[in-house]
């Protein structure tokens, strides 16, 4: 037999390195009709929790920023119902302190020189003293409304009776020392401006013009950060924010920061504690200034890596189900019919786009997952029936070892029994596992084999348990991937909202220092900042200040420009969506060849 020599032509690298596969998601995910369809599911999840929000908060049930590690760092829920029930006496008893000073306070218009000077205004320049002038004249001329001093006693009274009456009272006494503040503002620059031309020498009339434009430009500041602080920030927290922004806020910190783990090569960082040890999750930070500022790290200070924010992910899905069941309960019903619509279109478009290249319109994408609903809906259902059927079954049997006298032969016989009572547990574990893990690839099965519920559960669990390893492998490459593909339209997103607001801000910022036209131009000074906070890479939408704004055009303006902003932050999470499900959709497909 004649021996034969082959050449090597040619290396195909995405069958040596299977996981190459998963590098096509990049420009899977930011095809139209995925996005379009992410960012329809992610504003409807949004306006659904905002909904709710409002009816929830209407009938006073609220949240606060901590709750949610709070739940988990109480040892029971008797103890964080006491937790939650002290922080709202404090809130109540700051109240009652800021009700007692702010009617003199504000007669002096005391918060507006104390904030003047904090954002540089000078006590010696010509404004400073015709400020200080012009006070002293309005409170000549309204003597009549000086405030009488306060009951601290009825005040507390009436914060327990009726909250939101109280808090209308010291919004009123906030808005009319702010508005009365404005033309003082505008009078006090005119005047200013007046005596400085009287200045003799021309440098000097310069330096005093020069200092003028800037204690001017504090005083205007000034007064937008008041209105901020003293009522769109107090108002949250006397009355606490909504349950759907305390969850959200909480679980997009949580995915930011999964995103800086893998960026920063932290994967099981701090993993071991926060699954073993409730007790060392703590916050330490907590700024009413920044309603998504978490700081959530273990007693050890120990940075968390990726799995670890995973699982304080599902801790925030806990606390819902834990502290606010109804509401839960109804949010879950509504947000996974959501899902399994649009989520299941996705899906859909992501099997066909990464096995024939064959991108469908979105109008066949959801005519099949809104044929395939049930089956969408009842994947992950399922599976958490058979877990709480499961422990009820456990819970069943140690409720009936607790009956007294007949208690006794049962716990021999519930004894006798635990073998099976930990066979049970296993399962329980088994599946919880399952779900987890497979929950991912249960949409993309319906999508790919168009099978019902059962048949993707079976497939997702027997990939799952079948290549353990592999499956690991494929969502580590996904997970670093998308960090860098998130990172770069983040970045995009990023500079176009600062650039808009840099440029923008310098329209209202030129009318602002206009001192000649004070009296007209006065409230446009910081305006743009009262409309839409500067954005940063960390809060890509900035701060809205929607109780601060006051009404009429203003509010509307803000709103306008809130709903367009969250737009271009939408499509970012949209992204965030479309390359997860592609990518899973991909790994779905290397996953099916191997098992």
């Amino acid at each position: 037999m004649v021996d034969e020599s082959q050449e090597l032509r040619r290396v195909s690298w995405t069958e040596l390195f299977s996981f190459t596969h998963i590098f096509k998601t990049w420009r899977m995910a930011r095809h139209y009709s995925k996005l379009v369809l992410a960012f329809a599911a992610i504003a409807l999840t949004c306006l659904v929790g905002t909904v709710m929000d409002a009816v929830w908060g209407w009938a006073g049930a609220t949240a606060r920023i901590p709750d949610v590690v709070n739940y988990h760092v109480t040892a029971n829920f008797a103890a964080y119902a006491d937790k939650t029930e002290t922080l709202q006496q404090e809130a109540d008893a700051q109240f009652v302190q800021w009700m007692t000073f702010m009617p003199q306070r504000a007669w002096e218009f005391g918060p507006v020189l104390d904030a003047y000077v904090a954002e540089g205004g000078s006590r010696a320049g010509a404004f400073h003293a015709q400020l200080a002038k012009a006070i002293e004249k309005w409170q000549a001329d309204n003597t009549s409304s000086q405030p009488k001093p306060v009951d601290r006693q009825e005040l507390v009274r009436q914060v327990d009776d009726d909250r939101r009456a109280a808090w209308s009272r010291y919004r009123k006494i906030v808005a009319r020392m702010l508005n009365a503040a404005e033309p003082l503002v505008a009078a006090a620059a005119e005047e200013a401006e007046a005596e400085i031309e009287k200045l003799p020498k021309e440098e000097d009339r310069a330096a005093a013009a020069e200092r003028l434009e800037r204690d001017v430009h504090a005083a205007r500041r000034a007064l937008w950060k008041l209105r901020v602080t003293l009522i769109e920030q107090s108002r949250q927290h006397v009355f606490g924010r909504g349950i759907f922004e305390v969850f959200a806020a909480y679980e997009q910190h949580c995915i930011a920061n999964a995103f800086d783990a893998v960026g920063q090569g932290r994967i099981f960082n701090g993993a071991g504690r926060v699954l073993l040890d409730r007790q060392s999750l703590v916050v330490l930070q907590d700024e009413p200034s920044e309603p998504t500022a978490y700081a959530v790290t273990t007693g050890r200070g120990e940075p968390v890596g990726l799995v670890g924010w995973l699982v304080l992910m599902l801790a925030g899905l806990v606390w819902l189900a834990g502290a606010h069941w109804l509401y839960a309960l109804v949010f879950g019903v509504l947000t996974l019919s959501i899902w399994a619509l649009f989520g299941g279109a996705i899906a859909r478009i992501a099997a066909l786009h990464a096995a024939q290249e064959i991108a469908i319109p979105m109008g066949q994408a959801l005519r099949f997952s809104a044929g395939k609903f049930f089956s969408f809906v009842t994947a992950p259902l399922l599976m958490l029936a058979i877990i709480f059927g499961l422990g009820l079954l456990l819970g069943l049997g140690g409720l009936i070892s607790a009956i007294p006298v007949a208690g006794a032969v049962l716990r021999v016989v519930f004894a006798l029994l635990f073998g099976l009572v930990l066979v049970i547990g296993a399962a329980i574990t088994f599946v919880t596992i399952g779900l987890l893990a497979g929950f991912p690839l249960m949409y993309p099965a319906i999508a790919v084999e168009g099978s019902d519920s059962f048949d993707a559960i079976s497939r997702s669990f027997s990939y799952v348990f079948g290549r353990p390893w592999r499956y690991g492998l494929y969502f580590l490459v996904s997970a670093v991937y998308g960090t860098i593909c998130y990172a770069f339209v983040r970045l995009f997103a990023f500079g176009t909202l600062l650039a808009t607001h840099v440029f923008v801000s310098q329209g209202f910022f030129g009318l602002g220092l206009n001192t000649r036209g004070a009296p007209q131009l006065a409230e446009s000074a910081g305006m743009m900042d009262l409309l839409w906070g500067r954005p940063t890479f960390g809060d890509l939408s900035g701060t809205f200040h929607m109780a601060a704004v006051g009404g009429g055009l203003n509010l509307l303006a803000a709103w306008i420009i809130r709903a367009w902003v969250y737009v271009v932050v939408g499509f970012v999470a949209a992204f965030v969506l479309s390359f997860a499900v592609s990518a899973f959709t991909n790994i779905y497909y290397l996953l099916r060849r191997k098992v």
